[in-house]
């Protein structure tokens, strides 16, 4: 027998505030690890927050995330999802962890972060908590 999945509420998204903006708080860890020379943590950092877009992605689509082994398969199916979302993140993980492609590997991480939140705004206008972190980071 196939179990529900419960439709996630503006509660779900509020508790998970702390990982919903991990990804966007990325280029502030590249700028700690690069100047302690620590980019083996960072990378292990980055590999998280790619986890991080994923599970949000099924989150909104209403889908309950089981493991990487299945991602790719069902992140095609999707519909609510950033433009090219598989593919970008395809990229992201067979990007390597040298400094220069830890840095462009930044910047894709940090952009996708904020299409997703701007879903997920779309879909829970009055979150004021992401809301007012999205609005501070564009300023």
């Amino acid at each position: 027998k196939k179990s529900k999945i419960k439709k996630p509420t503006k509660k779900d998204f509020e508790f998970s505030y702390r990982m919903i903006v991990y990804p966007l708080r990325i280029k502030k860890h590249y700028e700690i690890c690069s100047a302690r020379d620590n980019l083996l943590f960072f990378s292990d950092l980055a590999n998280r927050s790619i986890e991080i877009l994923i599970k949000l992605i099924y989150s909104l689509n209403k889908k309950e995330y089981v493991c990487m082994k299945w991602a790719k398969n069902d992140l095609k199916k999707f519909k609510i999802k950033p433009k090219d979302f598989d593919n970008r993140i395809n990229n992201l993980i067979l990007s390597g962890n040298k400094n220069k492609e830890l840095k462009n590997k930044i910047y894709e991480i940090y952009n996708l972060g904020r299409e997703i939140y701007r879903l997920i705004l779309k879909q829970f206008p009055d979150i004021k908590k992401i809301k007012n972190h999205i609005d501070w980071m564009d300023k």
